[in-house]
């Protein structure tokens, strides 16, 4: 996030600089050398935007289906010990939260 953040102001401050420079009456080569830096911040504004974006979903928490109870089949899956821990507590946090289990459990965080 920082890294787009100063990439944003030196984008800014390369754009201010450029028009100055323009306003200025400054010769082709100067203008030109402002363009370049131009160029240059933006194609790195845009990269961190793309690495912060990337960064972001991979960062998303993952589903993993669960098969919990069968079409027409209550099963209690806390205090089965067939069924794996991370699945009893997950069941247990719905029952708590007085909702039913869904099979979607989400899994890393």
């Amino acid at each position: 996030m920082t890294r787009v953040v100063l990439s944003w102001m030196d984008t800014c401050g390369v754009d201010a600089r450029y028009a100055q420079a323009v306003k200025d009456g400054a010769s082709w080569e100067r203008i030109r050398e402002y363009s370049r830096w131009q160029d240059r911040a933006h194609r790195q504004f845009l990269a961190a935007c793309k690495t912060l974006a990337q960064v972001r979903r991979l960062l998303k928490p993952t589903f993993a289906q669960a098969n919990i109870a069968g079409p027409a089949q209550s099963h209690s899956l806390v205090g089965d010990p067939s069924v794996p821990g991370w699945v009893q507590a997950a069941a247990h946090r719905c029952a708590r939260k007085g909702r039913p289990p869904t099979g979607r459990i989400a899994v890393g965080g």
